[in-house]
């Protein structure tokens, strides 16, 4: 556990190669030791362990586990209190919508009932970000507003810091550049002076330095965006590589460069995505070798893998699908859409009953029903209620809950 310490204190200090190599070697002390208890208590390390290389099948289990422990606290000082955010982030790369929501909408909440106010305006921050990612800008909105607010008045760096950011994004996809741009550049100065330091997870920062680059806007202080992709390709975040790689093939393709060249930066792309299961990254890089294949006069593979980005975005196609390339998906396989998401429930539902065996706690089982159900739904929280003989609705009791609290239950607004 105390190289998992150590690796935590590096990464926080902007020292990712020293983290890594001590988050390593606490994972194969722990791997040797096979302590479920140790396990526990590591969960959070290991969580970030794996985020920061952008492998978040590995992350999510970990930081799941994290999650439940912060959840659970009574006691408001907790071993990180950003373990809702990492979640969050983690589950919204992953195509989990529902649970980053869910987890943010909470965690937030959960904050603010325990006086946290400057934990609670920064995961609020993280909240409105990935409701405007997803396209839910008015209700990301709110939230970022009232999160800067809540930060501002705290004197809270971190919330201010993750607040501007995400009304950047807002800015940026709503077609504001010039205004996205400026937010951003004052944002990252700000955070700088105040001791933040530069490392980001999100591809949508990636894409909007990007975007400024090719614009011609003035490169933003230590985020010059060729320095970035330098920096990004020397590190270990498969992640931000797969984003990066796509963008030089997207860069390379505008400017007339050699299509072999740039196929196989597309491959290399694909191949990083795959590894972080980001179904929406995946999307876009599969739709550029779709505008590739079309390039080349190959509508048929440019069909197959406009075909093949749908898929990978499952119930969210409507929201990330762009319009451009719907003309490749032919009408007679948009008709099954139905039926597909028919044969996906019911695959959750045979996922969720496998995930309940075998396990000698009965809270733990409890706890995966709430959690696959939520998965199986796609809901943001999930309850289990225990009705009294009488069948009185006043008197239900809260057996086991996700992302929702007695508290929550007990108020006027929830009944």
């Amino acid at each position: 556990l105390i190289n998992l310490h150590i690796g935590w204190l590096f990464y926080f200090t902007d020292l990712r190669e020293q983290a890594l190599v001590a988050l390593a070697l606490g994972n194969e002390e722990i791997e040797e030791i096979d302590d479920q208890d140790i396990r526990s208590q590591s969960a959070q390390f290991l969580g970030i362990y794996f985020f920061i290389q952008g492998k978040f099948r590995e992350a999510f289990n970990y930081l799941e586990i994290a999650l439940r422990t912060f959840e659970s606290k009574t006691d408001p000082v907790v071993d990180n209190p950003l373990i809702p955010i990492f979640f969050g982030y983690c589950a919204a790369y992953l195509g989990i919508y529902h649970r980053s929501i869910g987890s943010l909408d909470f965690g937030f909440r959960l904050s603010l009932e325990r006086s946290d106010k400057s934990l609670s305006s920064t995961i609020r921050s993280a909240l409105g970000m990935i409701l405007v990612v997803l396209g839910k800008t008015q209700q990301g909105s709110y939230h970022l507003e009232k999160a800067l607010a809540g930060a501002t008045a705290s004197q809270n760096a971190l919330g201010i810091y993750f607040s501007r950011g995400g009304i950047a994004v807002r800015h940026f996809m709503a077609g504001y550049i010039g205004k996205s741009y400026e937010i951003l550049r004052q944002t990252l100065v700000e955070g700088t002076r105040a001791g933040l330091v530069r490392q980001f997870s999100s591809p949508w920062v990636l894409e909007m330095l990007y975007e400024y680059y090719r614009l011609g806007f003035e490169s933003i202080p230590d985020f010059h965006y060729p320095d970035v992709v330098e920096r990004i390709m020397a590190d270990v975040n498969v992640h931000l590589q797969g984003v990066a790689h796509r963008l030089r093939a997207k860069d390379d393709f505008n400017l007339g460069k050699d299509l072999h060249l740039i196929e196989k930066e597309l491959a290399r792309s694909e191949k990083c995505l795959r590894m972080a299961a980001d179904p929406v990254q995946l999307s876009k890089t599969l739709l550029e070798s779709a505008r590739l294949a079309l390039s080349r006069g190959d509508r048929k593979e440019a069909s197959r893998l406009a075909q093949e980005a749908r898929y990978c975005l499952g119930g969210y196609y409507d929201e990330f699908f762009p319009v451009e390339f719907q003309h490749l998906l032919e009408d007679h396989q948009l008709g099954v859409k139905q039926d597909q998401s028919q044969k996906a429930l019911m695959e959750k539902f045979l996922e969720m009953i496998e995930s309940l065996y075998p396990s000698e706690s009965q809270e733990e089982i409890f706890s995966k029903v709430m959690i696959e159900t939520c998965r199986m739904f796609g809901a943001e929280r999930s309850g289990f209620f225990w009705f009294p003989a009488s069948r009185s609705v006043a008197k239900a009791e809260l057996r086991a809950h996700l992302n929702l609290s007695p508290k929550e239950v007990a108020s006027d607004n929830f009944k």
